[in-house]
This record gives structure tokens, sequence and C-alpha cells, in this order.
């Protein structure tokens, strides 16, 4: 039997309309898968939009939205949590600006948003002490659960 998970996503073409000028339409991309096997999780993220229009101009977007959580419980009472962001690089773009005689070119990139990592412990408080603080009992309404 294959471990519960899931996987989504969806493709997508925007087409952006502006006042006397042809529909400029760019296409994205969002992908999501998630699951657990056993004491490992994880999740994984990401989007891309290659390129984005405006009123006058055009625009190549660098890196993507990206992030990768992966979790391990190592007890009852432990877990150790990694974490990726901006797995395809850092943000940025390029863009050119044209209108009649008018010409600009920009370019940025994000320092801020580029790949990092991070480590995390969970501390998971856990078993018949912890449950209930308020010392009360729940009762179930149905046969076989035990609260």
């Amino acid at each position: 039997m294959p471990p519960p998970s899931a996987f989504g996503g969806n493709i997508g073409y925007d087409t952006h309309f502006y006042t006397h000028q042809h529909g400029k339409g760019s296409l994205y991309v969002n992908l999501n898968t998630y699951g657990h096997y056993k004491r490992l999780s994880w999740n994984l993220y990401g989007n891309y939009r290659p390129f984005s229009y405006g009123v006058n101009n055009k625009r190549k977007h660098y890196g993507s939205e990206s992030e990768l959580t992966v979790t391990w419980r190592v007890n009852k009472h432990l877990g150790i949590t990694g974490n990726m962001r901006y797995l395809l690089g850092t943000l940025g773009y390029d863009s050119t600006t044209h209108e009649g005689t008018y010409y600009n070119f920009s370019s940025g990139r994000m320092k801020d948003r580029s790949f990092c990592f991070s480590l995390g412990f969970n501390y998971y408080m856990q078993g018949k002490n912890f449950k209930y603080r308020n010392k009360k009992s729940l009762q179930s309404t149905e046969q076989g659960i035990k609260l």
C-alpha cells in the first residue's frame, strides 16, 4: 500500500487588457505535494511565471516561489523539521518599457529572497497528563472510539 500523500497543481494563462491595446497574456504553473510515511512527513510547493506584462512593459522573472519542508518525528515527544525556500534561485526580474521614442530597461534581484535553509526542533506534549487540562472527560457518540 502506498504512503498517504497528495499531489495537486494547475497551469493557467492570464490575459490582461489595457485601453486601446490587444490583450497581453502570461503563463503560470503552480504545484504542490504533501504526504507522510511512518515518522516522516513532507510538503513541497512551487510556482513559476516566466513573463508578466504591464501597460507598456514586459517583465521576465527569475527564480520562483518554492519551498520544501520535511519533518521527522524522532520519538513520541521530539521532532526535527528542515525547511528550504527559493529552491530555484534568487527571485528577480528584467523589465523592458517602451512607448513611442521612450525606452527603459531595468533589472533587479531580491537578495533577501534567495535560497535559505532552516532547521527546527519540535517538542510534542503528549500523554495522559497533557490531554485535557481542565480534567473533564469527553464522551464519544460513536462506538469503538476512545478519547
